[in-house]
């Protein structure tokens, strides 16, 4: 009997290892609530349906969190440090909840609750924070050429005096189209706001063939502008984008990082950051 609920606990943790490390196919974000939902699952079901001991239960989900952990570190990118900061959190609270002997139905509301918590504000408050470009003096667009679509050049000195946010991108950016119609919403809310510009601005690249790459945008209202040429963009920055800057009145630039609009973020909201600035 011994060996019989030994190997039931083997193929649990082996389960368990497998669904979280295969999560990762579909993101970092999901993946923290997947090893989470799943660690908690876990223990509770070896806790219930094969030992009646805390302590061996909880022992399903080390053999994941171990071999994650060593390569996290070793990899050194901290943004898939939250995979296994929430799962081992979570793990702990399964095992405090079943100590307490709380019924399954309190205990796994308060755990889908927290997983859910994670997916909602944890994962993109914390992943905000770390695409952040914290030295954002560097951002410097007064040194570079830059013109509307019919080729006029843009005054920059004629934007001082206005908060501008800059969503900067080129056509083989996936990323960056799909994120258009959230910067649509964002020129929405600000359209009649004469003191906010939010503004795409385009660099152009070799597949572009000297044409500028309109298309992308021509059902879009909010503002366009583009670098005068690829060489005007390099001398300005080699960052990847897309790349949103909010510059403040005096046209320097005060954010860089990911377009944050949604209200479940609080690191990096572009709406937060553009109305301090609006009233400075």
């Amino acid at each position: 009997m011994q060996i019989k609920w030994i190997w039931k606990l083997v193929f649990l943790g082996i389960l368990h290892l497998v669904v979280s490390i295969f999560a990762g196919a579909i993101g970092w974000n999901w993946q923290t609530v997947i090893v989470s939902a799943v660690s908690a699952i876990c223990i509770w079901i070896a806790y219930y349906k094969i030992v009646k001991k805390i302590a061996i239960a909880g022992l399903v989900v080390v053999p994941f969190f171990l071999l994650y952990v060593a390569l996290s570190i070793s990899v050194k990118n901290p943004l898939n440090y939250p995979v296994w900061l929430c799962g081992i959190a979570v793990s702990l609270l399964a095992i405090w909840l079943l100590k307490l002997r709380v019924r399954s139905v309190y205990g796994l509301t308060i755990l889908a609750s927290v997983c859910f918590f994670e997916y909602l504000i944890v994962y993109p408050n914390y992943f905000s924070y770390h695409t952040m470009k914290h030295n954002t003096e560097k951002y410097d667009l007064s040194g570079t050429k830059i013109v509307h679509a019919n080729e006029k050049e843009v005054a920059l000195s004629d934007l001082k005096g206005k908060v501008v946010l800059f969503d900067i991108w080129h056509s083989a950016c996936y990323w960056c189209i799909k994120e258009f119609p959230e910067l649509q919403k964002l020129y929405d809310y600000y359209k009649s706001d004469s003191s906010v510009n939010i503004v795409s601005l385009n660099f152009p690249i070799r597949k572009d063939n000297g044409i500028r790459p309109t298309k992308f945008t021509d059902n879009y209202s909010f503002e366009k502008m583009f670098f005068l040429n690829e060489m005007e963009y390099e001398k300005f920055s080699d960052e990847p984008v897309p790349l949103i800057l909010i510059m403040d009145k005096n046209f320097k630039c005060q954010y860089a990082g990911q377009l944050n609009t949604g209200w479940n973020l609080f690191i990096g909201n572009a709406k937060k950051i553009i109305n301090k600035l609006k009233n400075e």
